[in-house]
């Protein structure tokens, strides 16, 4: 399985929602050539290709391109929440019960955590809080899975790791009571 950086996704997201390298590039401050060799490199680690050009610097996503933006979006969105959610638990500024924190996170974000080692690292920002990671089947590209191997290797560190479908709703009250049980003794 390969790794893709959300530094791609930023990028692609930028190229999507632009539809024009040039205009994408110094939005993202980066020179266009560079988001052609980055968006190359994207559709290579999926392999698909994302989008279509239309003329020298105008784009169209084409159908994989118009599937993964979403997911982008999604991912973009996650790390994004999980970086706050670390500096509030830091300074304190848990919302709700105290009893009750937790870092939640989508398996794409705890493996690269774990594979980069920046378990640590993340540690220290949001302090003596449990690490959850959700397995909802459903946010899962259809073609990735977490690896088994690595789900031993965090639940072994002490994570708690919670399988639930946010379309059917299975698991989700279950892993939830589950986690509140745990964290509360």
């Amino acid at each position: 399985m390969t790794e893709i950086e959300t530094r791609l996704f930023r990028y692609f997201v930028g190229l999507a929602e632009e539809q024009h390298f040039g205009r994408a590039a110094m939005n993202l401050g980066i020179s266009a050539p560079t988001l052609t060799q980055q968006i190359k490199k994207l559709e290579q680690q999926l392999g698909a290709k994302l989008v279509q050009r239309r003329g020298n610097t105008h784009v169209e996503l084409t159908e994989a391109g118009l599937r993964v933006l979403d997911r982008a979006r999604a991912v973009l969105r996650e790390a994004k929440e999980a970086v706050a959610v670390a500096r509030q638990a830091a300074r304190g500024e848990v919302a709700g019960d105290n009893l009750l924190r937790y870092l939640a996170m989508h398996p794409y974000t705890a493996q690269n955590i774990a594979r980069n080692g920046l378990e640590q690292r993340v540690r220290e920002e949001v302090g003596a809080i449990p690490f959850v990671l959700v397995i909802n089947k459903s946010d899962l590209f259809r073609d990735w899975e977490l690896d088994p191997e690595l789900e031993s290797q965090l639940a072994a560190q002490g994570w708690n790791i919670l399988h639930s479908s946010a379309k059917t709703g299975e698991g989700v009250e279950e892993s939830f009571s589950l986690l509140a049980r745990k964290m509360l003794g």
